[in-house]
């Protein structure tokens, strides 16, 4: 038997008062499927592809490369330059055969002893003063005595030489003191100048890094400004990273602050400092650019290694300020 007009009204209006009340899914009225499992995996991976759209890969380079040289000529004594080896700034890391200087400065610093015991005595001056003083007591006091008695003309004269003669050896001993301070800074210059090349023949790095290249060995001749080894900076490292501008423009790329994350095979992701260069990237015809950046490289935890090596490739992850994220959005 079929339900009168008036039932059908109330069934209509509580279906519709359950909707409403979210009681009914509204896809059992609009006639929509769940999700399948493959559909939430699609999901997920295309917010996996929206959170590494900011990131970019990023090749580490060589920021400064030079070659140690040596500063005077010789021959290499020591030359721990294998390449690969890991160096420190200040770190000696060969040297030139030194034996002759050494022996040279040993005799020179004897003379210089010696020098600044007779620079240093005066007992010569003093004598000299003295016979001054005592033969110009004598030549007044003979003066005095001629004007009352007979003295002889010639023991004036005689008295009056030795004064003479006695003012000239303290001139003499002035001279002589003279003489040998300057005997004494010359040598001084002398020892000055051989403990210079003994210490040139020390050969330093000149800051953390690595031997790429060996171009002398122990035992060869060099001469000065003669390169021994290349070496390649490790504290500082350049970062490349090829971009369009349709994901970043050249110019708010100089302008990202903060850190970066670099993802490391076998490490995991490490943050570092970096800083932009001076100037502004180069886009080329196909909307492409080149940008870079200098990272600070660091050693790891209780080891004398660098973390970050040439060569290595990651992911850069730039962040960005206040002022770019409210553009952004």
């Amino acid at each position: 038997m079929p339900s009168p007009p008036s039932t059908i009204r109330v069934y209509a209006l509580g279906w519709f008062v359950a909707v409403m009340l979210g009681m009914i899914p509204c896809s059992s009225l609009c006639g929509a499927q769940e999700q399948s499992p493959q559909e939430a995996s699609n999901d997920v991976a295309n917010d996996d592809k929206s959170s590494e759209a900011a990131t970019y890969p990023i090749r580490l380079q060589v920021l400064q490369k030079i070659d140690i040289a040596a500063k005077r000529e010789g021959f290499l004594k020591d030359a721990s330059l294998v390449p690969g080896t890991v160096v420190t700034k200040g770190q000696v890391v060969a040297r030139l055969y030194s034996e002759k200087k050494e022996l040279e400065a040993k005799r020179v610093q004897a003379e210089i002893d010696a020098l600044t015991a007779e620079a240093s005595n005066s007992a010569g001056l003093t004598k000299a003063q003295q016979d001054l003083q005592l033969s110009q007591m004598r030549s007044r006091e003979l003066n005095a005595a001629a004007s009352r008695t007979r003295i002889p003309r010639l023991e004036i004269m005689e008295a009056q030489t030795s004064v003479e003669s006695n003012m000239s050896a303290l001139q003499g001993a002035f001279s002589e003191m003279n003489q040998a301070q300057h005997r004494l800074t010359a040598k001084r210059a002398e020892l000055e100048i051989i403990e210079l090349d003994i210490k040139q023949s020390a050969i330093r790095a000149p800051f953390d890094g690595v031997v790429f290249k060996q171009f002398k060995h122990s035992g060869e001749a060099v001469s000065a400004a003669d390169p021994i080894a290349e070496v390649y900076r490790l504290d500082r490292l350049l970062g490349s990273v090829l971009l369009r501008q349709t994901q970043v423009a050249p110019a708010a790329f100089n302008d990202l602050t903060g850190t970066v994350r670099i993802e490391i095979p076998n490490l995991g992701v490490r943050e570092f400092e970096f800083e932009h260069p001076s100037h502004l990237p180069r886009v080329e015809r196909d909307g492409r650019f080149l940008a870079v950046v200098k990272i600070w490289n660091r050693k790891s935890e209780g080891s004398d290694t660098w973390i970050l090596l040439p060569g290595m490739q990651g992911k850069l992850v730039p962040m960005l300020n206040s002022k770019q994220a409210s553009s952004e959005q």
